[in-house]
């Protein structure tokens, strides 16, 4: 998508608008399939622009087009996603609801056995445990589902998981 490659040019406010443009096209076209996806990948384009605020919209918005048509393929992903910018916007509750939205994308993905998916998921949570100094649960949350992975280790999620357990590990 021309608007993902403009936006990690740098040309962030060209990469959101062209995809705002790409979007509502797609969207009067009538089509429904990978809507959920497509607003969650706008909620993480505005938050890596620091519009926190606007980026949480897109990913609740995500969220109930994925209860209103059933479509739940990305849905551990948007419940991440979705503590991930509760966590930016650094509220007081902030990290109770991320930890409430990072536990149920693990539930998502684990009820789905897609295990990628719930890597991501026990890495966000165990970045929050760290954050908070629940070392040891961050460590045998995230430790159980990495070592499920045999090889890909290179690959930025496995890579991401190992590099937290070294960290965690130090803390033990």
């Amino acid at each position: 998508m021309k608007s993902s490659i403009l936006f990690e040019a740098g040309q962030t406010e060209l990469g959101l608008l062209q995809f705002d443009k790409v979007y509502r096209a797609y969207h009067e076209s009538g089509a429904r399939i990978g809507v959920p996806w497509l607003l969650a990948l706008r909620g993480e384009m505005l938050a890596k622009n620091n519009q926190y605020e606007q980026g949480l919209l897109a990913v609740e918005e995500a969220l109930s087009c994925i209860e209103e048509t059933g479509e739940c393929y990305h849905e551990a992903e948007v419940h991440r996603l979705k503590g991930e910018l509760l966590l930016l916007q650094r509220k007081a509750d902030a990290v109770a609801q991320a930890e409430v939205s990072f536990q149920t994308s693990l539930d998502v993905a684990r009820c789905r056995q897609t295990k990628m998916l719930e890597l991501r998921a026990a890495t966000s949570m165990g970045k929050l445990y760290l954050g908070v100094g629940r070392w040891k649960e961050a460590f045998d949350l995230l430790g159980t589902i990495y070592a499920c992975f045999s090889e890909g280790h290179e690959s930025r999620d496995l890579a991401d998981a190992g590099n937290l357990l070294v960290r965690l590990s130090g803390l033990l």
